[in-house]
């Protein structure tokens, strides 16, 4: 049924000429033993379905984020995992986890919590990477699922941020509103206006480029990607920064984005006014 579905979709969005699609009984690892020269040479994407959580275990995280031009991205029942953590059978899977705090986790944040724990598994000689999660709750509104995306390149990442962000304007992190941020919108009578998670991260970034801690387009646009948010929050606050006198730049957009720092290498600083900023 699988390999009859995705063969479907294949030929529905004319793919043809660029999907090919192979199907075996063998094991994920069989899997990645068998095909290790080709993931070695390309570009690549590899999903991991139901069974990430048992499939991905240490040694195959680290084989996998190790591959220089491969991207990976994997599918867990965190409702599963969070209900069954104190199980020893679960928990010889991922020695390194720490499933007293999955399971004390709230049911909505669960699935970012054993995100956070995939950390551990990241080798020391790789300082630049990805690691996103985006939870999922289907229509009975009481398991939650999630996925877990990892990348070592820019590029993936914003294209990922990119994605969810579509998906939920919300928060960019699950089909749901994980942070309670509908309810931040009107003031509460005891503790004023909460900060909704856009909100929380724009005045984070703001703050680190009056300190000085992001001193340019670059600096802003890495931070933003590493924050889980795409450049559009970015260059909002950016931009009000200028409108304010708060900063200046010389270009007429803060140019915080992969296209222009990337791919064209255009950079430019941010000066900061310290007399406006005294107030």
């Amino acid at each position: 049924m699988l390999s009859l579905n995705t063969q479907t979709k294949i030929s529905e969005f004319e793919l043809e000429s660029l999907v090919q699609l192979k199907v075996t009984n063998l094991t994920f690892v069989e899997c990645l033993k068998l095909y290790h020269n080709e993931l070695i040479k390309g570009c690549n994407l590899l999903f991991i379905d139901q069974n990430g959580f048992k499939e991905v275990n240490e040694e195959i995280f680290k084989y996998l984020i190790k591959l220089e031009v491969t991207e990976f991205i994997f599918f867990l029942s965190s409702s599963h995992i969070h209900r069954f953590a104190t199980i020893p059978e679960v928990q010889k899977t991922h020695p390194k986890f720490d499933f007293g705090k999955i399971r004390t986790a709230s049911r909505k944040k669960v699935h970012n919590v054993v995100c956070e724990e995939y950390e551990k598994y990241v080798p020391n000689d790789i300082h630049s990477y990805g690691l996103f999660p985006f939870s999922i709750i289907k229509s009975d509104n009481n398991n939650v699922y999630g996925l877990i995306f990892v990348s070592k390149h820019i590029l993936g990442a914003d294209k990922f941020l990119d994605t969810v962000w579509h998906k939920n304007p919300i928060n960019g992190n699950a089909n749901f509103d994980i942070d309670d941020d509908l309810s931040k919108i009107q003031p509460d009578l005891f503790e004023g206006k909460r900060l909704t998670k856009i909100e929380a991260f724009q005045n984070k970034l703001k703050e680190k480029i009056l300190n000085g801690d992001l001193k340019n387009n670059s600096d802003a646009y890495f931070f933003t990607i590493n924050a889980g948010h795409i450049h559009n929050h970015a260059d909002q606050i950016i931009r009000d920064m200028k409108r304010q006198k708060l900063i200046y730049y010389e270009s007429s957009s803060p140019l915080v984005n992969y296209e222009q720092i990337i791919k064209k290498r255009r950079f430019q600083e941010f000066k900061v006014n310290h007399e406006n900023n005294k107030n």
